[in-house]
């Protein structure tokens, strides 16, 4: 994604798309899977019972999702 040229950015900003993947077939399950790397990578790990469930726990702290 560029910005339009007469727009100035910071480095730290973001930019939001104005059109996504709401009209693909494919949406929910990309964004599923997008979401579901996202929290793998931070250390969360999937349930073998619920899918949509995510665990991690660290000190002694459970914390669902």
């Amino acid at each position: 994604m560029q910005l339009p040229p007469d727009v100035t950015a910071l480095l730290w900003h973001a930019c939001r798309l104005q059109q996504a993947l709401y009209d693909l077939k494919q949406a929910p399950h990309i964004w599923y899977e997008r979401s579901r790397q996202s929290l793998l990578s931070a250390g969360y790990t999937q349930s073998m019972g619920d899918y949509a469930v995510f665990r991690r726990s660290t000190h002694g702290l459970a914390i669902m999702i």
